[in-house]
């Protein structure tokens, strides 16, 4: 196979023209467009090198000479890459142009290149299982005119009877009608018909699992010391669900710098949309425990000095929150026959409540100097311990993100640690209470069971949009299970519903 740059003209007489790749094989040549339009002066045709192809002219801008040596020097490299996989995978290099398998290779280099690595790993998966297929039926190369119906019926036949699940063989099956329509919009096979009519692409509905506020307090409740392997886990299942559902992959790419003026302002990573989440106490008290500040703990050891049934206390927020637990639990457990002790109780409750609710604004309101103070000096730092700070140094979470493949390997890695570390806390929640949650827990389970606690304080579908940070309504109904009544927008009171904080 040869590989030369050459300069294509529509017609002889003209003075410009459009470089080419010409990749010649068995005496066969195709052309690959690099959509570089360039006067003929600048061009060389006898040269033997990409970099005397193009001449050292004085009216030709150097700067954009290399660019354009560059991007051939690029283009070469990938045909010499791509060449390399079909005879890696066996293809027959001269029928390239009619080998499916060829065109699925290249695709995935072109995705590779251009950074879209969890595409291109969707687009391998495939690969991989046609390969697995066609050798089942003693195949070794899939060409363009071998997709018909029946193939297609055939290999989703295969993929179910591998046990895969009815949508991910479709997700599959999808990545081949891609490539085939594609392939049949840029000229590179022409079809008379479509074997892709009788499939039926729509995915099956995936019934959106999510957990009741009892259930939230039970992962709550449990008790795991900052020692314990699913402390983290439990902190951030939570924060996902009060941060307004946030995905994992925003847990994990928060960095301090993202702290603004009360609330937490980022690029969503998946659809690269500013999206803000407000910084309510239940999040405020969460976070405090990766604040690494000496100043945190001071917060804990003021004593508030106040009046109680004719007597003067001096005791810290912990303390005051303990004793209207207390307080709260008494009612709970005093028989309702005794009507004068439960008078005293509720009494003391309704004492108490303004005292805690004052006691906690004070607390959230210094936390939050404290948190802004931080984040301004360790801006750049991840604010959960979970990625490996290195292998991002270079790496600004915005509007234009693309990570290497070491990165998106490290991200997709951690995101299934910590899934596994969520069934883990299911099970624990079990032990504990011996309570079975009514769904499995996985990332993906805080972000609905947000969108219906939301509906519990009166937030609408419009609403729960906003604040998840999807692009439409129709997403947002898909997450919720029952609509209930329509109310103004409640979303900052939602860690109220809650009567407690994090400890």
């Amino acid at each position: 196979m040869t590989i030369t740059p050459v300069l294509k003209k529509k017609y002889p007489d003209d003075r410009n023209g459009i470089i080419n790749l010409r990749i010649t094989e068995n005496r066969r040549s195709t052309y690959i467009s690099l959509g570089i339009n360039l006067a003929e002066r600048f061009w060389n045709k006898n040269g033997k090198t990409i970099e005397a192809k193009l001449r050292n002219h004085r009216d030709f801008d150097e700067d954009l000479r290399k660019s354009i040596i560059d991007k051939l020097t690029s283009k070469y490299n990938e045909q010499n890459e791509i060449h390399r996989n079909a005879e890696l995978h066996k293809i027959p290099i001269t029928t390239h142009n009619q080998s499916f398998l060829y065109q699925l290779n290249r695709n995935i280099s072109f995705l590779e290149e251009r950074k879209k690595i969890g595409t291109s790993k969707r687009y391998r998966t495939t690969l991989y299982h046609i390969e697995k297929f066609l050798k089942q039926i003693n195949r070794s190369d899939l060409s363009f005119s071998d997709i018909t119906s029946s193939f297609i019926e055939e290999f989703e036949t295969y993929l179910i009877g591998t046990g895969l699940l009815e949508n991910t063989t479709k997700n599959y099956i999808n990545c081949i009608k891609r490539l085939y329509t594609k392939s049949v919009k840029t000229g590179i096979y022409s079809s008379p018909l479509d074997p892709f009519v009788h499939f039926q692409n729509r995915r099956k509905p995936i019934e959106k699992g999510f957990l009741e506020k009892i259930n939230v307090d039970r992962i709550r409740e449990l008790k795991l010391d900052k020692t314990h392997p699913l402390y983290h886990t439990r902190n951030y299942f939570l924060l996902q669900i009060f941060g307004q559902g946030l995905r994992v992959s925003d847990l994990l790419t928060l960095r301090f710098s993202n702290i603004k003026e009360g609330e937490i302002e980022f690029f969503q990573y998946k659809t690269k949309k500013k999206h803000v989440v407000y910084m309510s106490e239940t999040i405020m008290f969460l976070l405090k425990n990766y604040i690494n500040s000496k100043d945190v703990e001071d917060v804990f050891k003021l004593r508030y000095k106040y009046p109680f049934n004719g007597e003067e206390y001096r005791n810290t927020y912990n303390e005051i929150q303990a004793k209207y637990s207390e307080l709260t639990n008494l009612i709970i457990t005093t028989p309702l026959d005794k009507i004068d002790e439960r008078k005293v109780m509720l009494k003391n409750v309704e004492v108490y409540k303004p005292l805690l609710d004052k006691v906690r604004k004070n607390v959230y309101d210094r936390l939050l100097i404290i948190l802004h103070n931080y984040a301004k000096i360790h801006s750049k730092e991840f604010i959960f311990p979970i990625l490996n700070p290195e292998l991002y140094n270079d790496v600004i979470f915005d509007g234009n993100t693309t990570l290497t493949k070491p990165q998106y390997n490290h991200l997709q890695s951690k995101t299934t640690i910590y899934n596994k570390k969520l069934k883990e806390l299911q099970k624990e929640v079990f032990d504990q209470f011996k309570v079975t949650l009514p769904v499995t827990l996985t990332s993906h389970v805080a972000r609905h069971t947000y969108t219906n606690l939301m509906l519990g304080v009166g937030g609408d579908v419009y609403e729960i949009s906003k604040s998840i940070g999807h692009q439409g309504i129709n997403t947002t109904d898909k997450y919720i299970t029952t609509l209930k009544k329509r109310v103004e927008n409640k979303n900052k009171d939602l860690g109220s519903e809650f009567t407690y904080l994090m400890e």
